[in-house]
């Protein structure tokens, strides 16, 4: 299951979200897709969830039995490669883990979503992508090396 943090109606929860299952607060839920909807089954009771608006990046706007919940999804893998301009572009690793994959290489463009490496750990692979578009201006890691949270992995010179 993938785990977020939500900001529902200014309360901080953590959601964990799989194909088929959300579970918040120690509650599982049923999430079904039927032909282009999508329903939550609650109490052995299917609600359709009326509609799914995205406000912004991360901000959903949910529809559900004629409540309206905004709700901030906060990817904690995402938040911690957010960069911005000022730091020169440094990528860290979010997690602790083994390098399994290094798919960059310097002088190498990259777009946004673009994997640059991938971090083993606990058993799972973890995709590691490019939050800007830019030239890999430097690549601190080589396959098979041991890593923890917070050391450079990669470099990245923003484009513009």
């Amino acid at each position: 299951m993938k785990k977020l943090i939500t900001d529902v109606s200014g309360t901080e929860k953590t959601l964990e979200l799989s194909k088929d299952l959300a579970k918040m607060e120690n509650k599982y839920y049923e999430i079904e897709k039927i032909n282009n909807s999508y329903y939550i089954k609650v109490n052995n009771t299917k609600y359709l969830i009326d509609e799914i608006t995205k406000i912004k990046k991360g901000t959903y706007r949910i529809d559900l039995l004629g409540y309206t919940i905004d709700v901030n999804v906060i990817d904690p893998i995402s938040e911690a490669l957010n960069i911005d301009k000022n730091n020169n572009g440094e990528i860290k690793s979010p997690i602790t883990g083994t390098l399994s994959k290094v798919l960059v290489t310097k002088g190498e463009h990259v777009k946004i979503g673009d994997t640059l490496v991938i971090i083993s750990a606990m058993k799972m692979e973890n995709n590691i992508i490019s939050p800007i578009n830019g030239i890999i201006n430097e690549v601190y890691v080589m396959t098979d090396q041991k890593i923890v949270s917070g050391d450079n992995i990669i470099s990245i010179k923003p484009d513009g």
